[in-house]
């Protein structure tokens, strides 16, 4: 079983840490089978902990989560998550041990990653590389290339749900969790539904049918928010493809490609594809990177690559710059990101979605899309930054070039 973490902290092979063992009430509660131990996170509706086998001694996490503060809809989610994760085997993909349904709590284990946020991992670095960066997209596009074969959509990548597997592995030992917003295609009834991908096909899927369209909810965390999200349109693998060029974005540069702190304001900039590539450090940044992050940010989630073409990209296999990139930048977003993340994290979807309804007026009042594309952003494609602010009322065009100016301080 190809699991990171297949021999957990104080435990040994021989403790059958890694036989691909699952723990269910069949074998007792979940405390008499484990103890439990110091708490590593808490969300809205569970808390994160430390726990041990009892039996084998090997140490996993576990989110408790409470009964009582939980609806029909949020116990539905709770059981969609837990059957997708006991689905997945992937060394880059978080792995579910065990389930627990008792009377006043769940029990949900998994392995436990001990190696921090993939940020904090980048930032201990005085220096990066564009060569480093290509290695841990590469590992990253295989594995939602994995969960998009399984016809799963994430729907909520970001450097807080990317971990590094325990505290001595590079930040290539990556893995993805937190599947609260994961879907399977397959969740939603539509008359949308899309050809899937055939993970034994060696053909393509054809262009326009890439993407499975047939998700509608508004959810995920608005600075990696799909434009298609925004705009109430039916959505599908894409949207993780659009979060993983901004995570590409933010380990290349240091700081975030959409970063308004007013959110009408940053979801405006999301739907406009307003982002910056003129300014430090991105003249340094090879052309090859550019385009294969701009791949990923086209707005059109129809015209947007799928996973393998991004695995197919030049960028990940021609020579690229040893050049130093300095780490100072990321430091600086990963602070201001850490005390916006408790507000952002807390936020509810009705609140959103006022916020989403002002976007149509704010668009019309600048122009269609169609005229965006062939207008503002064919300066982008023909070799630009894709930051350009034609279009924009004169005001929110020099505040978008002042917010530059200021980098990672705006964002």
């Amino acid at each position: 079983m190809g699991c990171l973490n297949s021999v957990p902290a104080g435990a040994t092979e021989e403790d059958g840490a890694d036989d691909g063992r699952y723990f269910d009430k069949e074998a007792g509660s979940f405390l008499q089978q484990f103890e439990l131990g110091a708490e590593l996170g808490a969300g809205a509706f569970s808390v994160v902990h430390e726990c041990v086998h009892k039996e084998s001694g090997a140490k996993y996490a576990v989110k408790v989560i409470s009964r009582a503060k939980m609806d029909e809809g949020d116990l539905s989610d709770l059981h969609r998550e837990v059957a997708i994760l006991k689905d997945l085997d992937h060394p880059n993909v978080m792995r579910v041990r065990g389930f627990f349904e008792e009377r006043a709590k769940f029990y949900l284990v998994s392995d436990i990653y001990e190696g921090g946020e993939l940020l904090h991992k980048i930032q201990e670095k005085e220096y990066y590389s564009e060569e480093e960066a290509r290695a841990v997209m590469k590992i990253l596009l295989e594995a939602v290339s994995y969960l998009h074969a399984k016809n799963i959509v994430h729907r909520d990548l970001k450097p807080q749900n990317l971990l590094i597997a325990d505290k001595g592995s590079s930040d290539t030992n990556v893995v993805i969790v937190d599947f609260g917003f994961g879907r399977t295609v397959d969740d939603i009834n539509s008359p949308t539904e899309d050809t899937v991908l055939d993970p034994s096909s060696d053909q393509p899927p054809q262009r326009g049918l890439r993407h499975s369209r047939r998700m509608e909810t508004i959810c995920g965390t608005p600075n990696f928010l799909a434009p298609e999200i925004i705009e109430e349109q039916a959505y599908g693998r894409g949207v993780d493809v659009w979060s993983l060029g901004v995570v590409c974005f933010i380990i290349v540069s240091g700081y975030a490609p959409f970063y308004k702190t007013d959110e009408d304001a940053l979801l405006c900039q999301i739907a406009l594809g307003d982002y910056d590539m003129e300014s430090d450090p991105w003249p340094m940044i090879s052309e090859e990177c550019k385009n294969f992050v701009k791949s990923m940010l086209t707005l059109d989630p129809d015209e947007r690559p799928s996973t393998q073409d991004m695995l197919s990209h030049s960028w990940l296999s021609a020579p690229v710059s040893r050049r130093r990139l300095s780490t100072e930048r990321l430091v600086k977003f990963n602070t201001a990101e850490s005390q916006r993340r408790s507000e952002r994290l807390t936020q509810r979807m009705t609140q959103l979605r006022k916020r989403l309804s002002l976007i149509p007026k704010r668009l019309s009042a600048i122009g269609s899309r169609s005229s965006m594309i062939g207008g503002g952003r064919a300066k982008k494609d023909a070799g630009g930054s894709g930051a350009t602010t034609e279009g924009l009322p004169a005001q929110n065009a020099a505040q978008n070039q002042a917010s530059r100016t200021a980098g990672p301080d705006g964002v």
